[in-house]
């Protein structure tokens, strides 16, 4: 027999699923072949293993634990999402309270500080423009 049809048969192998003819042809390859009977070795001690490693205990309730905690973290989500509504309103009612209180501060009849403008020129370039043209057409 090939390789492949006894590399499907060897977990029945080992399991004894097999009847006692293919344990037979089996057990006649493995002792002629040393990569199944390496496969052989392997499984076996991944079957000792797998024996030897606890079963993991399911604590009672765990289902309904983890359903209430979930819960509970939806509803600090849903309080959240107020939030930025209520910046937003917050901030609206600041700039409303401030304007009203800019208009209020302002008395009639006072004079502002005279405008110095001899920095005007440093904002306002257009003579500037021209001298620059003349320059850059030489």
């Amino acid at each position: 027999m090939k390789c492949k049809s006894i590399d499907k048969k060897l977990v029945l192998y080992l399991e004894g699923g097999l009847s006692d003819a293919e344990h037979q042809i089996v057990s006649q390859h493995i002792v002629h072949c040393a990569d199944c009977a390496a496969k052989v070795n392997y499984l076996r001690t991944s079957f000792l293993w797998l024996e030897t490693v606890k079963a993991t205990e399911v604590k009672p309730f765990l289902f309904t634990r983890i359903q209430a905690r979930m819960e509970s973290r939806n509803q600090t989500v849903r309080r959240w999402t107020l939030a930025p509504l209520a910046v937003a309103s917050v901030l609206f009612v600041g700039l409303l309270i401030g304007s009203v209180a800019g208009r209020f501060t302002i008395q009639q009849g006072t004079t502002l500080v005279p405008f110095d403008h001899s920095v005007a020129y440093l904002f306002n370039d257009a003579d500037l423009e021209s001298t620059e043209l003349k320059l850059l057409n030489n």
